[in-house]
């Protein structure tokens, strides 16, 4: 329902709704999944919806990330300093 909401407000035309060039990110924990549950799991979600919307992050991704040809994100530093190049 807060997703929903959010994204609605992003395409709303009311006095206080967000901007509309804004992207809404979400991530659901699920206690029982130990997949699906810790704070990196919740940083590789985002990043990867951040990546779906923006393909031009990729190379970005590349470059922060290392070049060690792998395919997921084996630490937490490294998905945070993606997150904050992503936003800057």
């Amino acid at each position: 329902m807060v997703v929903d909401e959010l994204k609605g407000l992003c395409t709303a035309e009311k006095q206080h709704a967000i901007p509309q060039v804004s992207k809404t990110y979400y991530f659901y924990c699920q206690e029982d999944d130990p997949e699906h549950r810790t704070y990196l799991d919740v940083l590789r979600g985002i990043l990867h919806q951040m990546v779906e919307v923006n393909q031009d992050l990729i190379p970005l991704c590349f470059e922060k990330g290392g070049s060690d040809g792998g395919s997921t994100l084996g630490n937490t530093e490294t998905a945070e300093g993606l997150i904050e190049a992503f936003f800057e």
